[in-house]
């Protein structure tokens, strides 16, 4: 089975569990979309820019740059509500600190898992939240960034495929 394949229908079951919220378990739930995808984007846009300066394979850097315009452009969307960007976890500035001392193949490697697992979190998330069916900012923001999510997990099995 298609990794991206098994991540839909995991996805669909999270939609028939989803309840219908309404009223402040609603506001809590969209609130904490926000706030994850502004902390889980910025941690994939962050290994990304660094990809950029240390991948030697030519796929990888262009995976980078349009992880960052992708991440970039929901945070622009999701900001303008007045969230803001959360301080990294540690875990993460961990990561970071840990991906620099990586080049090349090294660093390739551990970046394509940490975006992989990165998107499959996110494309679960988006699922959830279009389950809502309202049209509210988050509800509009994760119907479009699930097609996104999904096309860059097809990416990311074409460049794990030709390592």
């Amino acid at each position: 089975m298609i990794p991206t394949r098994r991540a839909a229908l995991g996805g669909l079951a999270l939609i028939g569990a989803a309840p219908l919220l309404t009223g402040p378990a609603a506001a809590d739930m969209a609130s904490e979309y926000v706030t994850t995808m502004l902390r889980d984007g910025a941690k994939l846009k962050a290994l990304s820019e660094l990809a950029r300066e240390r991948t030697e394979t030519q796929a990888v850097r262009v995976f980078a740059l349009l992880e960052i315009q992708e991440q970039d452009a929901i945070a622009k969307v999701l900001t303008a509500g007045g969230a803001v960007l959360p301080e990294p976890d540690p875990e993460t500035v961990v990561l970071m600190e840990e991906m620099a001392l990586q080049q090349g193949a090294g660093f390739d490697q551990p970046y394509l898992q940490e975006q992989r697992a990165g998107h499959l979190k996110a494309l679960e998330l988006q699922q959830a939240m279009v389950a809502r069916g309202e049209m509210t900012v988050p509800v509009v923001t994760a119907t479009l960034a699930e097609a996104g999510i999904a096309s860059h997990l097809a990416m990311l099995d074409m460049i794990a495929a030709d390592a």
